[in-house]
């Protein structure tokens, strides 16, 4: 059997073992949870020659965790090159001032906070665009949709061939469980449950849920995710706070995989997205989905849920009530063939890919 072991595979075989990746985390100073599980879920994934670093930082006072992040990293980041780089968060595309540039990926997952400045403060926005004005240095960038790679493009004039698109996985542990009503019985979900995960950033457009809660009568809402004042205070007022159960994050993947098997359907009216995360957690769920309509959630989903629009209450209550009324199997069965489509070994073996351009580009 060793005669068909051609040359061509014995030398890819080997690049695969005798390349170093490293690959950059973010700061350990409580992060972003999608950062966490993105590097996590690669690492898990990848051969053991990639290996994850970063550097921890105090969590107060605040201004060290910025410290920590702008100075002190990219010191220690010079000393622990591999053979490949790969920064897994654009918002760190400093780093590429430390390290060398033409064996360096960043992984991109949006560009929001240029289309949609307003959500980051003066401060942050220019400490943003500072960072991400380095994504054009790097050799290679792995962008999570479409959409953001047409941003990358747009905003900063990146050669398409620069970009790879390279969808994100969902792992295993979101999937439909078999004790659904006992699950729902047990935590007193007895009325139609729409369910909402994520921030309360604008771009998520949580008013908009909370609008359309309102009318639709003997339905509650379970948001996992913080919950803002000026939101709370329209709940009081609208008389919604009994309606609505607010789950603080961090919520580990087996209890948010609950939620998504007791919940009718996931909301998510988002005005922007990178991706979507919680959207393909609720389809491998087995939870129908209703979208906005915007261009990356009809990239990622079509097909596999409904959509509405993000600005007209009245259609998206109408979408919410036939949802509610209709036979919630047959609405998640697109979801969940659309959902294993998207597995993390199918994420990781496509950066893996990207590492070995990469590493091939300097041979």
């Amino acid at each position: 059997m060793c005669g068909f072991f051609s040359p061509a595979i014995h030398n890819i075989h080997l690049l695969r073992f005798q390349m170093d990746v490293t690959l950059y985390r973010n700061v350990s100073w409580g992060g972003w949870a999608s950062d966490i599980r993105y590097t996590t879920n690669l690492l898990d994934n990848l051969p053991d020659n990639v290996r994850g670093y970063s550097i921890r930082a105090p969590s107060l006072p605040f201004i060290k965790h910025y410290l920590h992040k702008e100075v002190i990293y990219p010191l220690a980041a010079r000393g622990h090159q591999g053979d490949v780089n790969h920064i897994s968060d654009h918002s760190y595309a400093g780093l590429l001032r430390a390290l060398d540039p033409s064996k360096t990926l960043v992984t991109c997952q949006d560009l929001i906070p240029l289309d949609a400045p307003g959500e980051a403060s003066k401060l942050g926005l220019m400490r943003y665009r500072l960072n991400v004005s380095c994504l054009p240095r790097a050799a290679k960038i792995i962008a999570v949709s479409q959409s953001t790679k047409d941003a990358l493009m747009r905003h900063f004039n990146i050669a398409d061939e620069s970009i790879e698109v390279v969808y994100h996985g969902v792992g295993g542990v979101f999937k439909p469980l078999h004790d659904r009503g006992f699950l729902r019985k047990k935590h007193g979900f007895t009325n139609p449950t729409i369910l909402h995960v994520g921030s309360s950033y604008p771009r998520k457009n949580v008013r908009f849920i909370l609008e359309v809660l309102k009318d639709i009568e003997g339905a509650n809402l379970v948001k996992v995710g913080f919950l803002n004042r000026s939101d709370r205070r329209f709940m009081a007022r609208e008389g919604l706070s009994t309606r609505v159960l607010q789950i603080d994050p961090p919520l580990d993947d087996i209890r948010l995989n609950g939620y998504y098997n007791m919940a009718d359907l996931l909301f998510m009216p988002s005005l922007h997205e990178g991706f979507g995360h919680p959207v393909t957690e609720a389809m491998a769920a087995g939870c129908p989905v209703l979208c906005s309509d915007i261009p990356v959630f009809h990239e990622l989903f079509d097909g596999a849920v409904e959509f509405t629009s993000p600005y007209d209450v009245g259609e998206a209550g109408s979408k919410v009530r036939d949802m509610l009324a209709s036979d919630r199997t047959k609405l998640a069965r697109k979801g969940l063939d659309k959902a294993g489509e998207l597995t993390l070994q199918r994420e990781a073996d496509s950066t893996y890919k990207v590492y070995e351009e990469v590493h091939e580009q300097r041979r």
